[in-house]
């Protein structure tokens, strides 16, 4: 069976795979406008001689992450639903990671972080607003450079896209396709400051 992977989280990437093996990978880290990602999902099956007809299930990272891309991508996921016969599951940023009790943290905005905790409970922290006295894990080198000198954080392997699609929700219903928001959007937060204000 064909599937695609759709993460745009933080940078644009789709990923083929056959019988849950990963058997392509388009990544743009050289931005994470999400403009471009309808031409890579194309460009993917083009070079390997697929179509979407082809494509029988599409996993889709609901986030944490950016609020555009998330948006972006279950969009264009609903859109080839309409089109096809297509299964959806779902995953998070989260499950990159390998800790199912651990407290899991990934990166958010500015000096705020994502956290899922041992218990599954998920947020939007401050990074200073962190329990010095918990153990967290991260799978982001530069997230860990950045906290390893304030809280007891580990540096983990992220695992690959073939392990976390056995980790992801099957058979979601394309009216409940929604991203994982664990913040307000900045323009929230900004609408919200200007109210406080009158």
């Amino acid at each position: 069976m064909d599937s695609l992977i759709f993460d745009l989280s933080v940078f644009p990437t789709v990923v083929l795979l056959s019988d849950n093996k990963v058997v392509d990978l388009s990544k743009n880290e050289q931005t994470q406008n999400s403009d471009t990602f309808l031409l890579m999902v194309d460009n993917l099956l083009k070079n390997n001689k697929k179509q979407i007809n082809d494509i029988k299930r599409i996993f889709i990272n609901v986030g944490p992450g950016s609020f555009t891309g998330l948006r972006v991508a279950i969009s264009i996921s609903k859109g080839l639903g309409f089109a096809g016969d297509i299964e959806f599951c779902t995953y998070t940023t989260f499950d990159y990671v390998d800790g199912a009790n651990s407290n899991v943290l990934v990166s958010g905005f500015s000096n705020f972080v994502y956290l899922k905790t041992h218990d599954g409970t998920m947020s939007c922290e401050n990074c200073s607003n962190l329990d010095k006295t918990n153990e967290y894990i991260t799978f982001e080198e530069e997230l860990y450079s950045k906290l390893k000198s304030k809280i007891n954080i580990k540096l983990v392997e992220k695992v690959g896209f073939d392990q976390v699609t056995l980790k992801a929700k099957m058979g979601v219903s394309i009216s409940t396709l929604e991203p994982l928001y664990l913040r307000k959007s900045q323009a929230e937060i900004q609408r919200e400051e200007r109210i406080n204000k009158k």
